[in-house]
C-alpha cells in the first residue's frame, strides 16, 4: 500500500457546492504523500453520490475516503470520526468550503519537521471572494475567552503583512482549524478536540490547551488556503446560532484552562455583560448548559491545570490572549467593476454614510466619532472609487486626521495618496490634526476615479494604553471631487433614443379628481412620447371614474401615450398600486401621486437614465419634487417637511448618488418591473404611510440602489398647514410599528427615528394648549415669519411620537 505521511480530513454538511471546489482543489496538494477523508454529517444534498461518482472512490481506496454517519455529529467528533480512520501520522484538518495552493501542505510539513517545538501549525487564510484580503493569520483570544483571527479584512500587500510573511512562522494561541495540522499522536495525546462541543471556538480550545501542555502553535505564512467565511453554516443557521453556540462553548473553555483567580473574574465580566445587554435567555442558556456538564468540565480542568506548564500571566506576556479581540476593518461589499455597473454619480464620499461602505475597497474600519466628526480610520493602506462623468479632469480633496505617533518612526508621520497616474506625497514633523489635502486626478473612460491612501501607522494601545491595539493609520472625514470640466452629462439622453413604449406611468388617486385633471395636464406636456398610464381609482365617491371618462373622451384626439382607468373598492393606495401593476407586462414603472405635475422632461430624464446606466434592472430613480410655487403659498414650515425629512428629504440627499430606502418615495420614483414580483406592497399596511418605505427595504436588501436625480423635476400640489400636517404626522407614528413587526431589524436602524415618546409632563401639560398653540405657529407661518429649524424639528417629533405611544399604548 502506498505511504502516506498525511491524512487531511474534511467534515462536509450538506456542502456539495464547497466540495465541487474544494476536492478537485484538493487533489493538486504537491510534495507530500497524502490521503483525503471526507466525514460526512448525514447529508441530504447528494454529497456522497457526486464524491463517489466524480471520483470513483470509496471507503477502502487508499486516496480518498468517504466516512458516512449517520447523523450530524458536529465538527469535533467528525473529525475524529475521521481520525480513526487516518493511516498518516500527521492529520491535516480542511474545511470544505477551502481552496488550497498547490504547496499548502508541504509548507506546513516542512516547518513542523524542522522546528519540533511546534504542536500544530496553521496556514494564512485568505478571503476567497476577496482573494487579496486575509481571513486570518492564525488566531488570538481576549481576556474573555472570544477567539478572533489575526488580521482579518487586512490587504495582502498591507506594510504589516509584507512583514510578517516575511519570517518562518509566527506564534499564535490557536490554529485556525479551517486548514491546520497536528500529528495524530499529539492530538490524541491531548484529547483532541473538545467532545461537547458541536461547532465552534473548537480550534481556540485546542489552541490553548496546545500551550497549557507546554507546546506551541505557529501560523505559517507560506501555507496559503482559499476560506469562505461563513460557508455552510452562515446559510444554514444564521450568525445568531454561531454566537449562542460559541459562547456557551467558551464558558466551559474558561472553567477548564484559566486559574481560579482569573475563572472567577471572567465570569463576573460576562454576567455583568449579560446584565447590562439584558440578554437573560441568552444567560440561562449559557449557563444551564454549562451547569449539566460541570462535573465533566471539573474533570478536565483537573486533568488540564496538573499538567500545564505555563502560567496565565506568561501567556498574557506572549500577546497570546490580549485585553480585549482587536476590532477588524469592514470587508469591501463592492469591487471597481459595481462600481462600473450600478453607480450613477458619486463625487462626494462622506465617510459617516453608512451608504459609503458601498464605494469603499479594503481597509476602512467601521464609522466613528473623532474630533466631532463623523469617520472612519484606516488601516494604512485603504482604497475607495469615486465616479464622474467620462474623461473628466479636477481634483480629489480628501478631509483627514493624520496618523497618531508612527510605530517605525521616532517622528513624523506621512501619507501617500494615488489616484491612477497621479500621485502624492505628504510628510508631517510634529504637526498632527485634521488636513485637507488635494490631489490632481482625472476620471477614466468609464468616469472612475480609483483612490488609494497608504500612510504610516500607529496603535492607539501604544500611545494611550487603553486596549485597542488595532494598527490604523489616517481617519478620513470626507473625499471630495472637483471638476474642472466635464465633457458628458449623466442625465441627458436625448428623446429621438427612447422608446416610451417601455415605460408605464401609475397613479392611484382617492376623491381628487380636480387635482389629478393638473397631473394628467402634466403628462400630456412630455417630451417622452408614446408611454403608457394607468390610473386606479381607490374606491372614490367625489365621481372620479365618472370624471376620468369624460377627460379621456375629450382628450383623446390629442393624446401621445395610451391610459387605462382601472377602479376598486378602498383599499389604500399600496393595494392600489399593485392593482395597476397587474396590467403592466415589464418595462419600467414610475409611480408618481395624483398630485404630483411633471416638468415636461422628466420622464425623458427617467428613462435616460434607466436606458443608460440601469444595465441589470438593479436601479430606481427617485426624482426631485418641489411645492407648486405657482398655485401654492409655501410657507417656512413648508419648505422645511420638504428638505429635511419630515415628508421628503432632499437636502439631506446628494445628487447621482445612491439613497437610503427611506428614500423610496413613490410619489416620484421608477424602476425596472422585474424587480418588483407580484403584489410588491404589503396589504399589512392599513392606516396611512409606510408601505413604501417597507418595499424600499425589502429591494433594497436585494440589491436595489436607489439613486437621486434632482433633474427629474416634478412639482407637489397638496396645500397643507400645520395642523393638518401634525395630525398626518401622528397617524404615521401610530403606523409605524406595523413597519417595525415585519422588520424588527428596523427598531435599531439609523435611517428610522428611535421609540422616543415625549416626557410624561408633555403628555400632561401640552393636550390642553397644544391646538391653541400650533394654531399660534401656523399664524405665523402663513406670514412668512421662519423659526428654527429645531423647533419645526421638535413639533413634528411630538407629533410623530405621540402618535406611536398611542400605538403602543405608552399614553394613557
Amino acid at each position: 500500500m502506498e505511504y502516506v505521511a498525511v491524512s487531511v480530513i474534511v467534515v462536509n454538511y450538506n456542502g456539495l457546492n464547497h466540495l465541487k471546489k474544494c476536492i478537485p482543489s484538493l487533489i493538486t496538494t504537491e510534495g507530500v504523500a497524502f490521503e483525503i477523508i471526507v466525514v460526512d454529517n448525514g447529508s441530504e444534498d447528494e454529497s456522497v453520490v457526486w464524491l463517489k461518482n466524480n471520483f470513483g472512490f470509496n471507503k477502502n481506496s487508499p486516496r480518498l475516503k468517504v466516512i458516512e454517519a449517520k447523523k450530524n455529529l458536529g465538527f469535533g467528533r467528525a473529525n475524529e470520526l475521521g481520525v480513526e480512520f487516518a493511516e498518516g501520522d500527521m492529520i491535516a484538518f480542511l474545511n470544505n468550503d477551502t481552496e488550497v495552493h498547490p504547496d499548502w501542505l508541504l509548507n506546513l510539513s516542512e516547518l513542523m519537521s524542522q522546528n519540533k517545538q511546534i504542536t500544530a501549525a496553521c496556514s494564512k487564510l485568505m478571503l476567497i471572494e476577496h482573494p487579496k484580503l486575509l481571513n486570518a493569520l492564525g488566531g488570538g483570544m481576549s481576556r474573555m475567552g472570544y477567539g478572533y483571527d489575526h488580521f482579518f479584512g487586512f490587504s495582502n500587500d498591507h506594510g504589516a503583512i509584507e512583514s510578517l510573511s516575511e519570517k518562518r512562522s509566527i506564534p499564535v494561541l490557536f490554529p485556525t482549524a479551517a486548514a491546520m495540522l497536528i500529528s495524530k499522536k499529539d492530538f490524541l495525546n491531548l484529547g483532541g478536540f473538545d467532545k461537547s462541543f458541536f461547532m465552534y471556538h473548537e480550534d481556540v480550545d485546542l489552541g490553548w490547551r496546545i500551550w497549557l501542555a507546554g507546546g506551541q502553535v505557529h501560523v505559517c505564512p507560506n501555507s496559503i488556503v482559499y476560506h469562505r467565511f461563513g460557508g455552510t453554516t452562515a446559510v444554514v443557521h444564521g450568525n445568531g446560532w454561531r454566537d449562542r453556540l460559541g459562547m456557551r462553548h467558551n464558558v466551559r473553555s474558561i472553567l477548564k484552562c484559566y486559574r481560579k483567580k482569573n475563572v472567577k473574574s471572567v465570569l463576573i465580566e460576562h454576567a455583568r455583560m449579560w446584565i447590562r445587554r439584558k440578554a437573560w435567555k441568552e444567560m440561562m442558556q449559557v449557563i444551564w448548559w454549562n451547569l449539566i456538564r460541570l462535573p465533566d468540565t471539573l474533570l478536565e480542568r483537573s486533568r488540564i491545570q496538573k499538567a500545564r506548564i505555563p502560567s496565565d500571566e506568561e501567556l498574557f506576556m506572549k500577546g497570546l490572549i490580549s485585553a480585549s479581540p482587536t476590532i477588524p476593518p469592514q470587508i469591501p461589499q463592492i469591487n471597481r467593476k459595481r462600481i462600473v455597473d450600478y453607480t450613477v454619480k458619486a463625487t462626494s464620499l462622506p465617510m459617516g454614510d453608512d451608504l459609503a461602505i458601498g464605494r469603499l475597497g479594503s481597509g476602512w474600519y467601521f464609522v466613528e466619532t473623532i474630533d466631532d466628526k463623523r469617520a472612519r480610520w484606516n488601516t494604512g493602506h485603504a482604497k475607495c472609487w469615486l465616479k464622474v462623468a467620462p474623461n473628466c479632469s479636477g481634483s480629489v480633496i480628501l478631509n483627514l486626521l493624520l496618523p497618531g505617533p508612527p510605530l517605525d518612526r521616532a517622528e513624523g508621520v506621512w501619507v501617500n495618496i494615488s489616484c491612477g497616474p497621479s500621485i502624492r506625497e505628504f510628510e508631517f514633523k510634529g504637526h498632527f490634526g485634521w488636513h485637507t489635502l488635494e490631489i490632481n486626478a482625472q476620471s477614466d473612460s468609464e468616469g472612475i476615479l480609483e483612490i488609494d491612501i497608504v500612510s504610516s501607522t500607529w496603535s492607539p494601545d501604544a500611545v494611550f494604553n487603553n486596549g485597542d491595539k488595532r494598527i490604523l493609520g489616517c481617519a478620513v472625514e470626507v473625499i471630495n471631487f472637483k471638476a474642472i470640466n466635464n465633457t458628458e452629462s449623466l442625465f441627458q439622453v436625448s428623446s429621438d433614443a427612447l422608446d416610451g413604449k417601455d415605460l408605464t406611468v401609475i397613479i392611484p388617486t382617492y376623491n381628487r379628481k380636480e387635482v389629478l385633471k393638473e397631473a394628467l395636464a402634466s403628462l400630456m406636456k412630455q417630451t417622452l412620447k408614446n408611454f403608457n398610464v394607468i390610473v386606479v381609482d381607490d374606491g372614490s365617491t367625489d365621481g372620479t371614474m365618472d370624471f376620468m371618462n369624460l377627460w379621456r373622451n375629450q382628450e383623446e384626439a390629442n393624446l401621445h401615450f395610451s391610459i387605462k382607468f382601472l377602479t376598486q373598492e378602498n383599499q389604500k393606495q399600496g393595494q392600489a398600486r399593485n392593482y395597476g401593476l397587474k396590467s403592466v407586462n415589464g418595462g419600467i414603472v414610475m409611480f408618481i401621486g395624483d398630485d404630483i405635475l411633471l416638468e415636461p422632461d422628466c420622464l425623458q430624464i427617467h428613462m435616460g437614465m434607466h436606458k443608460k446606466m440601469n444595465i441589470d434592472g438593479s436601479m430606481a430613480v427617485v426624482g426631485f419634487t418641489d411645492w407648486d410655487r405657482e398655485k401654492m403659498d409655501v410657507s417656512p414650515f413648508l419648505d422645511f417637511i420638504n428638505n429635511f425629512g419630515a415628508q421628503f428629504g432632499y437636502k439631506l440627499m446628494s445628487p447621482g448618488e445612491q439613497v437610503p430606502f427611506t428614500c423610496f418615495y413613490t410619489s416620484h420614483i421608477s424602476m425596472s418591473m422585474s424587480v418588483l414580483g407580484d403584489n410588491p406592497f404589503d396589504s399589512c399596511f392599513k392606516e396611512y404611510g409606510w408601505e413604501d418605505i417597507d418595499l424600499g427595504y425589502r429591494l433594497s436588501r436585494e440589491g436595489l440602489k436607489i439613486i437621486y436625480v434632482p433633474e427629474a423635476r416634478a412639482r407637489h400640489l397638496h396645500p397643507t398647514d400645520m395642523i393638518s400636517f401634525f395630525n398626518r404626522q401622528r397617524k404615521v407614528g401610530f403606523a409605524v410599528e406595523t413597519l417595525l413587526k415585519i422588520h424588527p431589524a428596523l427598531r435599531h436602524n439609523i435611517y428610522l427615528p428611535a421609540f422616543n415618546p415625549p416626557a410624561l409632563w408633555t403628555f400632561i401639560l401640552l393636550p390642553p394648549v397644544w391646538n391653541v398653540f400650533v394654531r399660534c405657529m401656523d399664524f405665523l407661518d402663513q406670514r412668512q415669519i421662519l423659526f428654527s429649524s429645531n423647533l419645526y424639528h421638535w413639533l413634528v417629533s411630538y407629533s410623530f411620537h405621540s402618535g406611536w405611544a398611542e400605538r403602543l399604548g405608552v399614553k394613557k
